[in-house]
Formats: C-alpha cells, structure tokens, sequence
C-alpha cells in the first residue's frame, strides 16, 4: 500500500507539474496577481473565526487571526466588533504566559487579573495547582499545572474537554493567588486572626475563584465553571456549607438568565417545575442543558459582560457581609440560616420569571 500511495503521489505531481509547464507564461507576459477578497471571502472568514472561538480551535482561531487585511475590511461593522471582542478576549484568558505553561517553560511570569498585578513562579514538575505564602513583604505565589492538560482537546465529562477543566482550575487559582494579593501583610494577619475570620476569608476567596473561572475562561470553560455552580445545588453538594460561595454564583446565573431570556436564545427554560425549591430544580434543569446547548457568540459576549458587572458590584463587600447582590437585586447569603428567608424570595421570583415566559413554543418541557 506504501508503494502503491507513493506511486500514485508521484503521478499526480508528475501532472500538476507537465501542467504548470504548459500554463507558464511566455517571456513578456503580464504576470497574473491574486484575486482581490469578496464579502463573501470575508463572511466566510467572520464565520470561520467565530466557530473556532467557540469550540476551542486555538491553533486554527491562530492562523485564520494571519489571514491578509483586507478580508477582515470587508467585514460589515458589527462583525468587525465581534472580530474585536475575540481579539480581547483571547488576550485575557490567553495571555502571554499561557503559552509558557502550556509549553511547560519553568520561570516567572507576570499576569494581572481584577486589575491586581501579580509575579508567579511557574514548576511545571510541582505537585499541582498554587502555593501562596503570605510571609514578608506581600504575597509569594507559585504555581505548578500539568501542561498536558491545558487546552487538551480530549473528552472529559459530561461533553466537556480536559482543556476546559484544565483551564478553570488554573483560572480559579489565579483568582485565589490576586485575591490574596490585593491584602498587606497586615491586612492578612487580621482576616486570619481566628478560626471565625478565616472561614470568613476562605469563603470570600472561594467566591473569587470561581467567578474568576466564569470571566476569564474561554468560552468551553466558562460554561464548565457555570456548570459545576448549578451542580452544587442537589444531592450532598448542596448540603454542604462550604459550596455556598459557588452555589452563589448558581444562583446569578439563574438571576442573570432568567431576567433577559431573550439574550439567551440557547438557554432553553422549562414550562413549570414540580414540586418545591424553585431554585434547586431550576438549576438541576439548566445544568441538565448545559452539555448540550451551544452558546452563540452574543451570548458568549452578553454573560461575560454580566460576570465583569457582578464582580464590581460584589468585591470586598462580600468579605464584610458574606452577602451577594443579585442582579434581580435579591440577595445570596453564605450564612445557611439568614439564607433560608432569602431563599423563598429567590424561589418565589423564579416562579414569577417562568410564569412570564410560560407561552407557546418559547420554553422546552423538562
């Protein structure tokens, strides 16, 4: 068969090539340039870049950014925002130093995330995930990810990728390592006083972490980190005190979906839920969802801003009060006793939201 696909090869080559001579043209001929790109051409581009970005072909998302300039001025304006929006994007959740850790290259790098600078030792040879020491003059921050993982385009669970769990464990620890550098060592001391401060303090830089996963991921992880947020409401999660800084980001995206369906075309709502905890069973069914829907690039572009908003609205407050402002202004309580009042609130909203939205053929039965 080698043989055979060798010979063929040579053929073809063989033909292409007696073809070119008889093409060629003659001394003094006028050379030929390349077709000028149409809209077409650039549709097809804009349409290429897009799906890339949203299913996580880094390598050929890189190539198709190469192709010539006048392709991409061909664009209408509101494809050339979007070309933007992933350029900016991409920036974020892929900046210089992911390309270090991917490639394993030990050494420092520089990054800033929520506007915090930080300087991080990478030991790709570490035992995985940060290490932060607050000794000294501020934050001392190493970090030691498996580079195989990051952007692994193998399967992992429940439709997502190994790049994508990858990626919101490295984004969750950047979250903790800018947390925990935007306090003096002074500052430390205080919030780690007791065993009462540091739980609080813990609990403040869970809920960091992970709506750092939700804004700086790509679009694969964003919807993983959104995922496990709807997952920690049932079952023994949802039991757990220490999953309340998650389930907080739960309950915004519900807030946040449930308050502009019409942003959120992929975001298929049930007719009604049965039974008590609106809450709890719209997340189980939204998180049922979550591994099949595709999200567009508006929408993609719509949640992130609404991530960047909540965490303005939610910085160090909710290290005062463990308290979260909803979108919907309705509030999440870390507190499992003060939240149980602001839970039947939530719930009683959600009702109200599905009962608006309850017309033919705008929701999917559960």
């Amino acid at each position: 068969m080698r043989r055979f696909a060798g010979w063929t090869l040579i053929v073809c080559l063989t033909a292409a090539t007696a073809t070119a001579a008889t093409d060629a043209p003659k001394a003094g001929a006028a050379k030929t340039t390349a077709a000028a790109p149409t809209k077409a051409d650039a549709l097809e581009l804009y349409n290429k870049i897009v799906g890339e970005y949203l299913q996580g072909d880094w390598e050929a998302l890189d190539k198709d950014f190469r192709a010539p300039a006048r392709e991409f001025g061909l664009m209408t304006p509101a494809q050339k925002q979007d070309i933007a929006y992933v350029h900016q994007v991409l920036a974020e959740c892929r900046p210089p130093w992911w390309v270090q850790v991917k490639a394993g290259q030990a050494g420092p790098f520089r990054a800033t995330v929520w506007d915090q600078p930080l300087t991080i030792v990478f030991d790709p040879k570490g035992k995985g995930g940060i290490s932060i020491s607050n000794k000294g003059g501020g934050a001392e921050i190493t970090a030691s990810w498996t580079p195989a993982g990051v952007e692994n385009p193998a399967q992992a669970e429940h439709g997502f990728t190994v790049g994508d769990l990858v990626a919101v464990g490295i984004w969750q620890n950047m979250g903790m390592a800018a947390t925990n550098a935007g306090v003096s060592p002074q500052e430390f001391q205080a919030l780690c006083a007791t065993a009462a401060d540091k739980a609080r303090f813990q609990a403040f830089i869970n809920f960091r972490d992970f709506l750092t996963a939700v804004y700086y991921g790509t679009p694969g992880s964003r919807r993983w980190q959104v995922w496990l947020s709807l997952h920690a409401f049932g079952g023994e999660a949802g039991k757990d005190p220490n999953n309340a800084p998650i389930r907080a980001i739960g309950s915004w995206y519900l807030a946040e979906v449930l308050q502009n369906p019409s942003k959120y075309p992929s975001v298929k709502l049930p007719e009604k839920l049965s039974g008590d905890g609106a809450e709890e069973l719209m997340a189980a069914y939204l998180k049922s969802k979550m591994v099949r829907d595709e999200w567009t690039l508006a929408e993609d572009k719509t949640l992130r801003e609404a991530t960047k908003q909540f965490a303005i609205a939610n910085d160090k407050s909710v290290l005062q009060y463990l308290k979260v402002m909803l979108p919907n202004r309705l509030v999440f309580s870390f507190r499992k006793e003060e939240d149980a009042i602001l839970l039947s609130k939530r719930d009683a909203w959600i009702k109200q939201q599905l009962d608006k939205a309850a017309k033919p053929g705008a929701a999917a039965k559960p």
